[in-house]
This record gives structure tokens, C-alpha cells and sequence, in this order.
């Protein structure tokens, strides 16, 4: 199952991240994480200040959030990886992209739970 997560406010500026990727279910008792960091940023033009790829400026910060304690819509065994990552030079930031690590593993682990994605997100941010 696939999921992209982005955080941003909708008002004026504010933090944002996007982070892309899956989570392979396994019989085996670990969770595997993969994290694609990207040395070759790519400009996006409609949006000069942003940029596609993972720098390991965000990817350490976002490691950790996925890494955090999680929550009781934990994803099970398997693989979880991480392929895609934007950021804007402007209004990203590691703690954001922690923030996005903690909500990525909760809602693909909703997913996999066939729990309300919407409503495991509001919690994690109240957290």
C-alpha cells in the first residue's frame, strides 16, 4: 500500500513536507525501514522555492519520527520505505519533517488496519 503524506498550512506561510512512499506487509516479526536520501535536488518551476528530493538535512529528522513511539495504529511486520520527499527552502524545516515521519507510519498503519486515516491523523497531531 501506497501513501503520501504533505504538511502544510493553507494560510500565508507555514511548515511544509511531503513525503511519498509504501509499506510491504511481512510475516516476519520486524519492521524493516528504507530511507532514499537524494543528493540530486530537482527545482519544481511552478514553485521556484521548492524542491524534490530527500537531503539528509530533513531525512535524519524524518528517520526519527518514523522511528518514534508508535501509536496503536502501528504498522505490522514488513518493509516500510520512503522513496520521495519535497521540501521548500523557505518554509520547511527538520522538525516539520519529524512531524511527517510520525504521521506517515500512522496512516499507512491505519491503512493496514482499515481504521479512519482522517481521524488517526487529528490524533497525532494532537499528540
Amino acid at each position: 500500500m501506497r501513501a503520501l503524506v504533505e504538511l502544510k498550512r493553507f494560510f500565508g506561510t507555514g511548515p511544509y513536507a511531503l513525503v511519498g512512499g509504501e509499506f510491504i506487509p511481512d510475516r516476519g516479526g520486524f519492521l524493516n525501514v528504507e530511507l532514499h536520501v537524494s543528493a540530486d535536488i530537482g527545482a519544481d518551476l511552478q514553485a521556484p522555492a521548492t524542491r524534490a528530493g530527500l537531503p539528509m538535512e530533513f531525512a535524519r529528522p524524518l528517520l526519527s519520527g518514523l522511528l518514534e513511539q508508535p501509536s496503536e495504529f502501528d504498522v505490522p511486520a514488513g518493509v516500510l520505505r520512503i522513496d520521495r520527499g519535497v521540501y521548500s527552502e523557505i518554509s520547511s524545516s527538520p522538525r516539520i519533517f519529524q512531524t511527517t515521519g510520525r504521521l506517515f507510519r500512522a496512516v499507512l498503519g491505519a491503512m493496514a488496519r482499515g481504521a479512519e486515516v482522517e481521524s488517526v491523523v487529528h490524533q497525532k497531531l494532537k499528540e
